[in-house]
């Protein structure tokens, strides 16, 4: 018996706007939460005086990466919601 896992056209759309919901919002949460991160971080550093270089390195780089997945996830969900042709080369290559 051969099944048929083929996609069809609508199909496809579905799931890359779909896919595009779910980058915009992974954005909008990161967005949001970078900058509570970050006055968070500034509290602590001001109570806690022993959090040492990697402590401090560790945390910077939590913010940073949460700012370059809202950087990041926003522009590309919007590409998927809105179905750009630029999508259709960066599907097919996976990314």
């Amino acid at each position: 018996m051969r099944f048929n896992f083929a996609m069809t056209l609508i199909q496809r759309r579905l799931v890359l706007q779909l896919e595009g919901i779910v980058m915009i919002a992974v954005g909008l949460f990161a967005a949001v939460l970078a900058p509570l991160e970050f006055s968070l971080f500034k509290n602590i550093t001001k109570n806690l005086v022993g959090l040492g270089t990697l402590g401090f390195a560790v945390h910077s780089g939590q913010i940073f990466g949460l700012y370059l997945v809202a950087l990041v996830f926003i522009p590309l969900g919007y590409g998927h919601l809105h179905l750009r042709s630029c999508l259709k080369t960066l599907d097919v290559a996976g990314i």
